[in-house]
Parts: C-alpha cells; sequence; structure tokens
C-alpha cells in the first residue's frame, strides 16, 4: 500500500511539469492480474458437507484486454476479455481436490464513470474511475485424480477428471490511469467478482474473488473538437 502511495504521489508530481496532453475518445489496455478467491472452506447442500473448489485454491493470476469508448465527459462504455488461472488447492486434513487446476474465461461489457479531462492541471494525465460490469465466463477444471468412478452397463469404469461449465455474475472496479505521452499510459485497479456456477465435479454455487490489476494503455482516435 505505500509503494501505491508513492507512486500516485510521483505522479501527481510530475503531471503538473509535462506538456499538456489532448483529449482521445478511445483506450486499449493491456493488463496482468492478481488476485484471490474468498469464501468458506467448506459448503452444506441439503445437510452435505463438502470441500469448497474456489475458496481454498491459494493462487490467482492472468491477464486482460479491454477498450473503452468515451460517449460522455464522464461516462465510458466498452468490452472485456479475461483469461484468469487458479491452482495450489489446499485444505487441512483432506486432499480431494489436490493439484486441480481452474482456468476463468470471461467477457464483459463495461460501463465506466470517470473524472473529467482537464486541458490543463492533474487531470490532464491522471484519470479516477469506477467501473460495473455484467460477467458471462466458462470455467475448465482439470483434477490431477478423479474423485470418483462413473461404472457404465458394459462394466468399464469412467474417469472424470475435466469439467468446464459457464457462470455468469457482477464485477465492481474502481482505479487510476496516468498517460505519460500522448499515445500511451499506466492503469492500476482493483476488482470485486461475484459469480454463480454449477458443476457435477464440485459442490460451490458461487465464488468470489478480488484481483488488482496493472498495465498499459493506448490512446487513441482524438475528440473532434480539437482537430483544426
Amino acid at each position: 500500500m505505500k509503494r501505491i502511495l508513492l507512486i500516485v504521489s510521483i505522479l501527481l508530481t510530475t503531471s503538473s511539469v509535462h506538456a499538456q496532453l489532448i483529449d482521445k475518445k478511445l483506450n486499449i489496455y493491456a493488463t496482468y492480474n492478481n488476485g484471490k478467491f474468498s469464501g468458506g472452506e467448506m459448503s452444506d447442500n441439503n445437510g452435505f458437507i463438502f470441500p469448497n473448489l474456489y475458496s481454498n485454491l491459494s493462487e490467482l493470476n492472468g491477464y486482460s484486454l479491454k477498450a473503452n469508448y468515451k460517449i460522455l465527459p464522464l461516462f465510458s462504455i466498452g468490452l472485456e476479455g479475461e483469461e484468469i488461472r487458479g491452482t495450489n488447492w489446499s485444505l487441512e486434513n483432506n486432499d480431494l481436490y489436490n493439484g486441480a487446476d481452474v482456468t476463468l474465461k470471461l467477457i464483459s461489457p463495461v460501463f465506466q464513470i470517470h473524472t473529467r479531462f482537464k486541458e490543463t492541471g492533474i487531470f490532464n494525465q491522471l484519470k479516477l474511475f469506477g467501473e460495473v460490469s455484467p460477467v458471462f465466463g466458462q470455467s475448465k477444471l482439470q483434477l490431477e485424480k478423479p474423485i470418483f468412478e462413473i461404472n457404465s452397463v458394459d462394466g468399464i469404469d469412467m474417469e472424470l477428471l475435466e469439467s468446464v461449465d459457464n457462470y455468469f455474475g457482477i464485477k465492481a472496479c474502481f482505479g487510476i490511469e496516468y498517460a505519460f505521452s500522448k499515445d500511451a499510459g499506466l492503469m492500476l485497479s482493483y476488482s470485486v467478482h461475484k459469480n454463480n456456477i454449477s458443476s457435477a465435479l464440485y459442490n460451490d454455487a458461487d465464488f468470489v474473488f478480488g484481483q488488482i490489476s496493472i498495465g498499459l494503455y493506448f490512446r487513441l482516435l482524438y475528440n473532434k473538437r480539437y482537430i483544426y
């Protein structure tokens, strides 16, 4: 946290000495994401106690690509795609999902409220923003060992080692952007995801995670009023 505050302070200080920028309408983002699942270790489904899959995964990281288009001085819309991987499942005295690997792929329409661009001053290069997004995704679980076997009618046992399940949810995000040139900038944000899911291989009915994202963005399409 201290490092983040220091970076923000430096950006605020240096923004006053850089050449003033011209407003642009389209931003393209590429970010690295690091996060953590939250929730209880076990879940109760009609009296049946079962270890949770997602909340016991201790590592979560991935990347995202996003495009935002400014339609009003304080409002932008966009589209974001993410791929995130959860690993290192751990639960004391239980090895049910040890070695499990979860890959989340999701797409989100983005609705962003942000500070107004200024022709001079701090908010010429700095932008604070908040976002809300519906989320539509797919979760792929790969098991290291089967948790149960299915006996077929011909006597051949089938081991289920993979599950691909669709999910939906909502994402809330807030962050900061700093344009260090007329064409590019840095972005830092924190987001919280709440999703609903159903699968044959685990008891989780939903999962929640938070993540920090940091990356670059590219500024495109001048505002027409600056073109002469």
